[in-house]
């Protein structure tokens, strides 16, 4: 997570606009941290997300499941951020 944190604060940090993302590959780091800015900053669903992946040629194969694996709980703890939001009381109701 403290990965795809510093990745967030680049890619929307405007002095470092255009961004260019890119691995060896371009299908499997590059689709996870692409995937986790589509959730996070265009509130895409994790559905949208890796099948957006899978379009991009992402596999799980030859040892890269456990990308898939980060993508779905990246989604869930951010599933669980906003809920622990939502449900947090204001300053008001204290």
């Amino acid at each position: 997570s403290d990965t795809a944190t510093r990745f967030l604060q680049v890619v929307n940090d405007e002095a470092n606009w255009p961004v260019y993302v890119h691995c060896a590959g371009g299908r499997h780091r590059t689709g996870v941290m692409t995937a986790v800015y589509r959730m996070s900053v265009d509130g895409w669903g994790i559905d949208r997300a890796y099948q957006e992946m899978k379009r991009y040629d992402f596999s799980t194969s030859w040892g890269h499941g456990c990308y898939k694996d980060y993508v779905y709980d990246y989604y869930h703890d951010l599933q669980a951020q906003a809920q622990r939001q939502r449900i947090a009381p204001t300053r008001s109701e204290k």
